[in-house]
């Protein structure tokens, strides 16, 4: 069985079910998916933790696809409370954080698979699952930019192939919340979790591709990507933004695997909106 897991609130639905959907369409083994969410709606009514009709969708999708899988929401909006001051990074929610309190998870395998809510499955994930893990908290693809300014080994964390018994042995996301909550950091928990790791896996960019699909790609990545002509700025398409998406030639957007993937998740909206009538 595939676990893998997304972290959002009731905004980030388009996204973890664009993303489940690529997932099971190329993989009909049993998938375990982990939702973390919390609600923070006394802060920022934006801040609204995942519904349980959205979770029924979500089942609903892994079960027609193999009946043996299933969805299971964590609730992590006390616990989150208790730290209450973590640094959020520039540009992104509180949810980005959830990431950090997987050692507190119970009932989590030795091996998980992270993904952002803005990811794309393009095939089978059995290679990727595969990897030899041993001694290793993680593993992990560079990030594209950051690779650059940050350090050579500078990793995304928006894909993370997660060894819990390391990451609890070694106390990881511990120490990376920790940082967050006594430093300011850029990108503070991917950054985190970069500088506190004892040893990390670097592995093919083809498992996390963030600024286009070749034909290796198994991930594609929808993040933010900087652009310098004609003049500088940081590109951000999600995948759900479908009207955009469908209207860019550019070779970033336009791949058949992802328009199979797009329009039935348009299809599934179409129901949704239907019944919501």
């Amino acid at each position: 069985m595939y676990h893998i897991m997304y972290a959002g609130n009731l905004g980030a639905f388009d996204g973890i079910l664009s993303s489940v959907i690529s997932v099971v369409k190329f993989n009909p083994e049993p998938i375990k998916i982990w939702l973390l969410t919390m609600d923070l709606a006394e802060e920022n009514p934006k801040y609204t933790a995942l519904r349980e009709e959205q979770v029924e969708i979500i089942n609903r999708i892994l079960q027609k696809r193999n009946p043996q899988s299933s969805c299971q929401v964590v609730d992590l909006t006390q616990r989150y409370r208790e730290d209450g001051n973590l640094t959020i990074p520039d540009r992104f929610t509180p949810y980005a954080m959830l990431r950090l309190y997987v050692n507190e998870i119970p009932d989590l395998p030795n091996k998980v698979l992270y993904l952002d809510t803005d990811t794309l499955i393009l095939g089978s994930l059995a290679d990727l699952f595969a990897i030899d893990l041993t001694d290793y908290e993680y593993a992990a693809c560079r990030d594209y930019m950051g690779r650059w300014f940050m350090g050579w080994n500078y990793c995304n964390s928006g894909v993370l192939l997660m060894n819990m018994p390391q990451i609890r042995a070694t106390q990881l996301m511990e120490k990376a919340r920790r940082m967050c909550i006594e430093k300011k950091l850029f990108l503070a928990d991917q950054t985190a979790l970069n500088k506190c790791a004892t040893k990390k896996l670097i592995i093919h960019p083809r498992y996390n591709r963030q600024r286009r699909i070749n034909r290796d790609t198994l991930i594609r990545h929808y993040c933010g990507s900087w652009r310098f002509f004609p003049y500088i700025y940081v590109k951000v398409v999600k995948q759900w933004q479908t009207d955009i998406v469908f209207k860019d030639k550019h070779h970033v957007y336009n791949n058949p695997a992802v328009t199979e993937i797009l329009q039935e998740y348009l299809a599934v909206k179409q129901e949704l909106n239907q019944k919501a009538k």
